[in-house]
């Protein structure tokens, strides 16, 4: 189950959807991840992948699903898998990754507003006002 559960996290932030068996209406995320990870370039892929552009419903789920289940800890999952312990690692840095740029994102118009206000004479004015006050001292 730990091993599965690593390898749908991937798939999910990858934006792999699971294969539907034949007459069935179940999920085949284990074909699904073998298909995917038997490619040649899935490491690189991974290597690759566009962190700066994961879709906000990818994250949410990656948080609900996953990084919420207190089993998905890189340090459970090597117990299963060392492979998969390195996976649930690469789950883990996405999402702390994108957290630093939400974070960021909501600091963005601080920051804007921080230049523009440096930019304004009026602040500039005050601004040597103050370093010349500190000479007289």
């Amino acid at each position: 189950r730990t091993v599965k559960t690593v390898v749908r996290a991937v798939l999910v932030l990858l934006g792999v959807m699971p294969e539907v068996r034949d007459g069935e209406s179940v999920q085949d995320w284990w074909g699904t991840a073998r298909r995917v990870m038997g490619k040649p370039n899935f490491l690189e892929s991974l290597k690759c992948y566009d962190k700066d552009n994961i879709p906000p419903q990818i994250m949410e789920r990656i948080r609900s699903e996953f990084i919420s289940d207190p089993e998905f800890t890189p340090e459970h999952v090597s117990k299963a898998s060392k492979a998969a312990g390195g996976l649930c690692k690469w789950v883990f840095a996405m999402e702390a990754y994108h957290s630093v740029i939400e974070q960021l994102g909501n600091a963005a118009p601080t920051a804007q507003r921080a230049e523009a206000a440096a930019e304004d004479p009026a602040v500039q004015t005050t601004s040597s006002s103050f370093a010349n006050s500190d000479d007289a001292n």
